[in-house]
């Protein structure tokens, strides 16, 4: 058209594929008997919940919260420590 400014520009986003799930730290997850998971605080004792990482991003995964994930919403996850294991007592 007449004196339509053609310099105009609009930035886009194209999404390829979403990742529904919870966010944990790559520093929370841990290998146990080949498992991945997170050790998680139940009451004051440590639990293992393995996880399904889904993506990771910038430190950190994005876990599968689905109904079959051990790993749930509110879940506390331990994200430092050494010596955690399963029933672990922590006061």
């Amino acid at each position: 058209p007449e004196n339509f400014n053609y310099l105009r520009r609009q930035n886009v986003q194209i999404v390829q594929q979403t990742y529904n799930g919870f966010r944990v730290p790559l520093s929370a997850v841990r290998i146990v008997n080949g498992e991945q998971g997170v050790y998680v605080l139940h009451g004051y004792t440590v639990v293992f919940k393995k996880i399904t990482p889904l993506l990771e991003v910038n430190g950190y995964f994005i876990v599968a919260d689905d109904e079959d994930a051990e790993l749930k919403l509110y879940d506390s996850i331990i994200t430092k420590g050494k010596n955690l294991y399963a029933g672990k007592i922590i006061s």
